[in-house]
């Protein structure tokens, strides 16, 4: 093969990588995780605790469930603090290094990372009312949709993370939570679209489910194209999408254990990690620590 031959399948291969990542990233992915911030950062309003704050709102309602749940006795209250100090230290981990770019430098783990930090803080969540010793992740995920988000009688998520797939339709019903005219058609199609993309199960879908066929995909399938992660836009709005759904879905494990468990528990908890971590990682856990000092200055959540 002469050197000309060479590089033009050289090139053509990288037009085929080029071709994918718009197909199989640009014009999904991107988009599905565009919309579920979007959707979240538009009902904060500039709160401390940005799209989270929809939790701190109903403290009462959410201590009743709590309530209710801890009545089943069916709790793990070692394994719920474990899995809240692994999604901490997974948070570290996905907030590292400070520069965007380092940081999104190899997107699919970042992907990873995200997933993790999230579904650790879900089954924190999930060990308050499920102590079967061996939980896999679907049935975690599971669990968390029917007693997170389809039972409780007062809405637990913020839009869109309250929202799943059942029959094909999408519950609740977006116009009865969403009043702006863009989100509903824009932004709403977006997440029936992602939620569709979910491998087939005979019970309702999440988007904490799509979290993790998106890890899935980033892992196993696709991790190559993201050779072409180019421009600052993609890696801005993959970064800011992402930070945006964490930040807020760590605001709803850490309200649901302290009202759990109790604020003096959950909240030794946080002082043992931010002591520790600095002197061994050398690393200081901001987002995490931000968020403890909004919730020290509620007196229902502390007292």
């Amino acid at each position: 093969m002469c050197p000309h031959e060479a590089g033009y399948i050289i090139f053509a291969s990288m037009e085929n990588i080029s071709s994918a990542f718009r197909k199989r990233y640009l014009d999904t992915h991107e988009k599905y995780l565009d919309s579920i911030s979007t959707l979240l950062r538009a009902c904060s309003d500039n709160e401390p605790l940005g799209p989270g704050q929809f939790l701190l709102a109903r403290t009462n309602e959410l201590k009743a469930v709590c309530t209710q749940l801890r009545s089943r006795n069916t709790f793990d209250e070692k394994r719920a603090l474990t899995n809240l100090r692994n999604s901490w230290y997974h948070e570290c981990a996905f907030n590292y290094p400070d520069d965007m770019y380092e940081r999104l430098k190899f997107a699919p783990w970042r992907l990873i990372q995200f997933f993790y930090v999230i579904y650790t803080g879900l089954s924190a969540i999930v060990r308050c009312f499920d102590n079967r010793p061996r939980l896999k992740q679907n049935a975690a995920l599971n669990a968390f949709t029917d007693e997170m988000i389809i039972k409780p009688p007062t809405r637990l998520l913020p839009v869109p993370l309250c929202f799943y797939l059942q029959g094909g339709v999408i519950n609740p019903a977006p116009r009865t939570l969403i009043s702006w005219s863009y989100g509903l058609s824009c932004h709403v199609p977006n997440i029936e679209r992602c939620l569709l993309s979910v491998p087939k199960q005979s019970t309702p879908v999440s988007l904490f489910h799509y979290f993790k066929s998106l890890r899935e995909w980033a892992n196993y399938e696709d991790s190559h194209i993201f050779i072409n992660l180019y421009g600052p836009r993609v890696i801005e709005m993959l970064d800011a999408s992402l930070k945006t759904i964490v930040s807020t879905f760590c605001t709803v494990i850490e309200l649901f254990l302290i009202c759990f468990y109790g604020w003096d528990k959950v909240n030794d908890q946080f002082n043992q990690f931010q002591f520790r971590l600095p002197g061994t990682l050398k690393i200081y856990p901001y987002s995490l620590a931000t968020r403890f000092g909004e919730y020290s200055k509620y007196s229902g959540l502390t007292v």
